[in-house]
């Protein structure tokens, strides 16, 4: 395939990075036109490529335990870090952990210096890494073990019925996990990072050795590592195999999806070719990388990557055509779970003012109910992970509005029973710094006509009670700009009585009357 030369307009989320194994370079496709517009000499035996939030790409080589870093500006430079091949980075605090003969090794990035290791790994193979949420994920054989990046405490491990394949994150907080070779005994594990644990398997004769993946549109693309490469397509929502077959190169081993254009790219290290699949056409593009090619790992910049769990820490905008959006982050509250009910009271009796013979009751107006102070009680349930009881008091005030025969006002505040509320809620389990608020909405209705019984207002009312489970998540969110600029207030202006007069002697307004003269009828 002919390399071209880069052009200023390709932007760093316009290109794709491509290890070559054989040949030891990291080819650089502009996925616009899918055209090489450069190529690097990275050490050998390269076995993994990451971009972190910042736009450097990492090349990780097992044979001469090096990290080959080619920063933003195209600066070069090699960290001397033994490794197995695999590696992650966290921009934030400065950090890149390794494996290395079954331990983790932690890293100081600008001075190299070991800041810490930790033992009990088997066979390491893939690292990811969650910036947002600190926590470390490293495939060892059948598990998933999980570490707490700021702490570096061990917190836990995720297991498949056989080896892991490899692992894929969507941005639903599920992680894919792809396991086995042999037919009917391999398939696909959904694991929910927020319940902790596995909520699907998938199995079937239509994986044969599955393992990369790539999540666009609510569909997972999971690719059967075979010489007769395919791609098999499950429809999430539905938990479902559809029947599609995509017939790639050969053993299709790393995907990457590109959301912005709907494509994935696969590296087929046994055809020397890189597969790109139009996920809405369905049409497969292949591409040639070059002789003695084996393409192995694929990474991009690319903001829009459905399996990106990172955070950039840089905001984009402006580019190539105008054809991209920008993105922003804000704190806002989340609804993570939410309970409905609804409550009766046959008979509310309501007081009459005293000395107020002559009254009627217009209306009552209700307040949105309100948690009890110190009533608010929160149990987690030994044996329902993520899932507390709650119990609490709820008041709800209202005012009810009289009125008197001089034409006078009068309101009158009251509060109806008291609800008690014993309920078990879903709260996700969360580091200890972190407070889940619960709110209660209302809406209050008299069902029933007011009737005057033993010198009160006797009402029927009915209420809507919604409990919610909220806490305060940073989220991304398309960057509109702020907002418009606002229109000028109206002034307020007393409405005058009208001058009937002034109507009246102006011609235009008031003409002549046709009717003053009598009616001619004579012929």
């Amino acid at each position: 395939m002919a390399e071209k030369k880069e052009d200023i307009r390709v932007h760093d989320c316009d290109k794709v990075y491509i290890g070559n194994l054989s040949l030891n370079t990291l080819i650089v496709l502009d996925a616009l036109n899918n055209q090489i517009i450069k190529k690097y000499d990275v050490s050998i035996g390269t076995k993994d490529i990451f971009v972190d939030g910042i736009g450097n790409v990492y090349a990780v080589s097992s044979l001469d335990g090096t990290i080959t870093i080619i920063r933003r500006d195209e600066n070069i430079d090699i960290l001397s870090i033994e490794n197995d091949g695999y590696a992650a980075v966290d921009h934030i605090i400065n950090r890149i952990y390794v494996t290395n003969g079954g331990c983790l090794n932690i890293y100081d990035l600008s001075s190299c210096d070991k800041i810490a290791s930790i033992d009990g790994l088997d066979s390491p193979s893939y690292i990811k890494i969650d910036i947002q949420d600190n926590k470390l994920y490293i495939v060892d054989r059948n598990s998933i073990k999980t570490f707490d990046t700021i702490t570096l405490e061990y917190t836990g491990e995720i297991y498949a019925p056989d080896n892991i394949n490899n692992i894929c994150f969507g941005n639903d907080k599920k992680i894919y996990i792809s396991y086995g070779n042999a037919p009917l005994s391999c398939g696909i594990e959904i694991y929910d990072i927020f319940r902790k644990g596995i909520i699907n398997t998938i199995k079937g004769n239509e994986f044969i050795n599955p393992g990369a993946m790539a999540v666009i549109n609510n569909m997972l693309y999971v690719a059967n590592n075979i010489s007769k490469g395919n791609i098999r397509v499950i429809d999430l929502p539905n938990r479902k195999i559809l029947p599609d077959i995509v017939n790639v190169g050969a053993n299709p081993s790393y995907m990457l999806a590109f959301f912005k254009k709907k494509k994935i790219y696969i590296t087929n290290s046994g055809s020397g070719t890189v597969s790109i699949l139009d996920v809405v056409n369905k049409r497969v593009e292949s591409i040639l990388i070059g002789a003695a090619a084996q393409p192995c790992c694929i990474a991009s910049n690319n903001l829009y990557e459905d399996m990106n769990i990172g955070r950039t820490s840089e905001k984009f905008s402006n580019f190539i055509e105008g054809d991209m959006k920008s993105y922003m982050y804000i704190i806002a509250k989340k609804v993570f779970s939410s309970y409905q009910q609804r409550i009766c009271f046959p008979i509310v009796n309501i007081p009459i003012p005293e000395d107020s013979e002559n009254i009627n009751f217009e209306k009552i107006l209700f307040e949105n109910g309100n948690i009890v102070e110190d009533s608010l009680i929160i149990s987690p349930i030994e044996d329902r992970e993520d899932y507390s009881r709650v119990q609490m008091s709820i008041d709800i005030p209202y005012r009810t509005v009289f009125s008197t025969e001089q034409g006078n006002v009068l309101n009158i505040k009251g509060t109806l029973p008291q609800i008690y509320k014993d309920i078990v809620v879903m709260i996700p389990h969360s580091r200890d710094e972190y407070k889940y608020e619960i709110v209660v909405d209302t809406k209050s209705e008299q069902l029933n006509s007011a009737a005057i019984v033993e010198g009160q207002i006797r009402i029927s009312v009915g209420v809507f009670i919604v409990i919610k489970i909220v806490g305060d998540v940073e989220i991304k969110i398309e960057d509109i700009g702020y907002a418009a600029e606002p229109p000028e207030c109206e002034e307020f202006e007393e409405s005058q009585e009208e001058d009937v007069c002034k109507a009246f002697l102006d011609f235009t307004q008031t003409p002549f009357p046709q009717d003053f003269f009598p009616v001619d009828n004579i012929e």
